[in-house]
């Protein structure tokens, strides 16, 4: 009895062990891999066709740059998206540029070891009066 007790208790524990090594797995964002990934269109272009200048920021003339910083997930959607740094332009140039990035069609996702994995990401969105 005690054997076939204590053979349950380690398969048990084998299989936490496991589903945790998976869930770290799931969760492992990387900063730099192999293949990086890439937007599979014109990021410039993009950024200049979809953005939408708020009218408050008109209205103050208001410039700058928002530091954007994403996650690339293994299928090329986007997620995690933050603001780093331009969070005090306000005047909705901060909620324009996380809409932005939300509405960005899938990248090709980075590569290591030949694998899709999840990669951090920073862009820059410049919002510039004519």
């Amino acid at each position: 009895m005690k054997t076939i007790l204590i053979a349950a208790f380690n398969l048990l524990a084998l299989t936490s062990a496991q589903a945790q090594d998976k869930v770290q797995k799931e969760n492992l964002v990387f900063r730099m891999v192999e293949e990086p990934p890439a937007a599979g269109f014109d990021i410039i272009q993009y950024l200049s066709k979809n953005l939408q200048y708020p009218a408050e920021a008109l209205k103050n003339q208001v410039e700058g740059k928002i530091y954007m910083s994403f996650v690339v997930n293994e299928d090329g959607s986007l997620s995690n998206i933050e603001i780093l740094r331009g969070k005090d332009l306000g005047n909705g140039l901060p909620e324009e540029a996380i809409r932005l990035i939300k509405s960005m069609p899938k990248w090709k996702p980075g590569k290591q070891n030949g694998v899709n994995v999840r990669v951090y990401y920073s862009l820059p969105v410049t919002f510039r009066l004519n």
